[in-house]
Order: structure tokens, then sequence, then C-alpha cells
């Protein structure tokens, strides 16, 4: 099997884009199914990314295959402070679905599937 083709980036860039997308190495290692050893020698410059590899990344971190070309990371703003909380909610980003806090833990411990009015 012919090997893929890698895209020269900037490793910096590959870090950027992960850490803005509020992925840690760990956790974009397993949802990408490779080994934490391996985004780290993509974002260190110790390997190039093959272009399957830059599409899954591309879709994992919700932004397009062009972003991963900038020649260096791009100065962001600051989000504006987040007035909706979530009950305990220290107002950080939880990547956890909004509906898992609104459904009774009645509905959730019967394995119901769907709704019934």
């Amino acid at each position: 099997m012919a090997k893929s083709e890698t895209i020269e980036v900037n490793p910096a860039v590959l870090g950027w884009l992960r850490e803005s997308s509020g992925w840690s190495i760990t956790e974009i290692a397993e949802r990408l199914k490779t080994s934490p050893q391996i985004i780290s020698e993509l974002e260190s410059g110790g390997r190039a990314p093959t272009i399957p590899q830059l599409k899954k990344m591309s879709s994992s971190y919700k932004c397009s295959l062009a972003a991963f070309l900038l020649p260096e990371p791009q100065p962001e703003k600051p989000l504006p402070r987040d007035y909706r909380f979530l009950p305990g909610g220290k107002g950080v980003f939880d990547k956890k679905p909004f509906w898992r806090y609104m459904i009774p833990d009645t509905f959730r411990r019967s394995g119901g599937s769907s709704f019934q009015i």
C-alpha cells in the first residue's frame, strides 16, 4: 500500500487550532484513534501530517483544511463573558451535552428512548 502524501504545515498552527477548539492532546488522540505521542510529534514538528490526518483534525476541530495552511497562528479576540451557567457551573465551557442536565433522573433510570407527553 502506498504511503499518503504529507503536507508541510507550521507545527505552531497545529497546536493553536487544537487548543482553540478546546481539546487536550490525549482527548484528540482518542478521538482520532491514534496515540498522544503522534499528536505531540505533529505539533512539535517531528512529523508532517498526512492529508487523511488533516481531514480528521479538520472535522474534530471544526475548521477548514485551509486553516492548517496558515503561516502562523492568528490572534484571537477574547470571548465575551458567558452568563449562561448550568447548575453548579463555574463559567467554563462544558463539552457534555446540555440536554443531559435537563432530562429527569427517572427518564434516565428507566432507559426510555423517547419522551411521552
